[in-house]
């Protein structure tokens, strides 16, 4: 028994679609391949004369799609990375800003001033792990 497989890959595409309606074009195109699976028993010294050498078993057929996106964003990337660097700046500012106030709401209190220099640092960071971290790191919504 000698089995014999055979495959044919049916590829497609379909023509680009572009968008030009914002800050940044956008382009999109479909692709398509089509699998077909033939799987044949071939007997009495495996040569398909056309005489009934082989015998099929199988056949399978698969189709996977895909989409394909291209964009014009990454014109964009150090517009994006600088505002990132910014957010990220004024991020660590208000975590400074908060510990810092929390040592100074400490510090200001009669049972810290005679403490050690130490324990005025670690007050302030408990304080930081005991405030709710929702009011901490959200902004501020009107309503």
């Amino acid at each position: 028994m000698q089995f014999r497989v055979s495959m044919t890959l049916l590829p497609s595409h379909e023509d680009v679609q572009h968008n030009m309606g914002g800050l940044s074009h956008m382009s999109r195109r479909k692709v398509d391949v089509a699998a077909i699976m033939c799987v044949r028993d071939c007997f009495g010294g495996g040569i398909d004369d056309g005489e009934g050498g082989c015998q099929t078993v199988y056949i399978d057929d698969s189709r996977y799609e895909n989409a394909v996106f291209g964009t014009g964003a990454t014109e964009w990337y150090a517009v994006v990375a600088t505002l990132r660097v910014f957010a990220q700046g004024y991020f660590c500012l208000r975590i400074v800003m908060f510990l810092y106030g929390c040592y100074c709401t400490r510090a200001s209190e009669d049972i810290y001033k005679n403490r050690s220099v130490m324990q005025n640092y670690v007050r302030p960071g408990i304080c930081l792990c005991a405030f709710p971290v929702h009011l901490l790191f959200t902004a501020v919504r009107s309503q």
